[in-house]
């Protein structure tokens, strides 16, 4: 559960950056993203629904630069600024599973991705079911999973049907992380430009 931070909305600036040495222009916009996501995480924390406090505490700001994006699909020398918003995840502090096969040792303990602060901000950001509420307890669920297993397919419910057509979400939701990036994404631009500005500045390239 995150949010995705883009450098994109500054072109002059941005500009600015592609046309100085890279060992320079990489720490300058490290430092630019970090401060306008700052920004936003700090208003996440303001917003997420606090009980034990546990997932407000766990917010973080990554900066991502790199020199250019290749895929299969696109390829392009043009490089990705841009920084994520949102719950860490740190396998060290998940909970430890043992898988249950024979044989099992110590290659099969591996994280469980449940206890991960992220999949409750995601819970709270979209609502949820209440335990014994989930698609696996609906018949309808149930029923058409059935069919499409005998068909040698799997239902995916994050298409069609949607799984809000099994009915709605017993628990509603209480977003938090777009509501923050909303309100806080022009004071972020803001900043950003400003550091870039005064880095430049400093720099005599402005």
């Amino acid at each position: 559960m995150q949010a995705i931070f883009n450098m994109d909305g500054l072109p002059e600036l941005h500009t600015r950056l592609d046309r100085i040495a890279v060992i320079v222009a990489t720490p300058i916009t490290h430092e630019a993203l970090k401060a306008g996501g700052k920004i936003i995480k700090d208003l996440a924390i303001q917003k997420v629904r606090k009980l034990t406090g546990t997932l407000s505490e766990d917010v973080i700001v990554v900066t991502r630069v790199r020199s250019g994006a290749a895929s299969a699909e696109y390829r392009s020398s043009l490089p990705e600024r841009y920084v994520l918003i949102g719950p860490a995840w740190n396998p060290d502090l998940f909970r430890r599973t043992v898988a249950r096969n024979r044989g099992a040792n110590n290659r099969d303990v591996r994280p469980d991705y449940t206890t991960n602060p992220g999949v409750y901000g995601y819970f709270l950001e979209v609502g949820h079911r209440s335990p014994g509420k989930g698609l696996a307890n609906l018949p309808d669920y149930r029923r058409d999973a059935r069919l499409l297993k005998k068909q040698g397919k799997k239902l995916n419910v994050y298409t069609n049907p949607s799984s809000l057509s099994y009915g709605v979400v017993t628990i509603p939701p209480y977003p938090w992380l777009r509501p923050a990036f909303e309100q806080g994404k022009d004071a972020a631009f803001q900043k950003m430009g400003q550091v870039i500005n005064d880095r430049l500045g400093a720099l005599g390239m402005v």
